[in-house]
């Protein structure tokens, strides 16, 4: 079929097919737009989850060179921030992060045995695309001896 003696014929496009090119136009605009924002979407949770797993890191590295009596239940989250800020020249934790940690004896069923290893649990809560999210890191701080 000559679309070119259709055209010349017909003397250009009709209604129907500029209304039929319009709605494809509107549902394919309409398709991509909605994939590249769950796209954007999905990169920036990425992100936030990723920055979230690096300040864990952080704060399990800063346990892991404290003096084995320091790492108890005054370990705050006021304490930990200024300690990885203070370490961290270049680097903040938001302060929309709650972190939390709780240190017990590996040894609470005999106390007759020596202390030389704690469980640190190391906690942060954080806001992510309207959701609330909590990454957990579990530790073992052995004294040295």
């Amino acid at each position: 079929m000559n679309y070119k003696k259709i055209f010349k014929k017909n003397r250009g496009a009709t209604v129907t097919d500029v209304t039929i090119a319009i709605s494809l136009l509107v549902l394919f605009t309409g398709i991509l737009t909605t994939s590249i924002i769950k796209i954007y979407k999905n990169n920036l949770s990425i992100k936030i989850d990723a920055y979230v797993i690096d300040c864990c890191v952080k704060i399990c590295e800063y346990i892991d060179e404290i003096p084995y009596n320091e790492v108890n239940s005054a370990l705050t989250d006021e304490t930990i921030r200024e300690e990885i800020e203070t370490k961290y020249e270049d680097y903040e934790i938001l302060d929309n992060y709650k972190i939390a940690i709780d240190v017990e004896n590996f040894n609470t069923d005999n106390m007759a045995k020596q202390d030389i290893i704690k469980k640190v649990k190391v906690s942060i809560e954080y806001q992510n695309i309207g959701e609330t999210k909590t990454y957990t890191v579990n530790k073992l701080k052995i004294k040295e001896i």
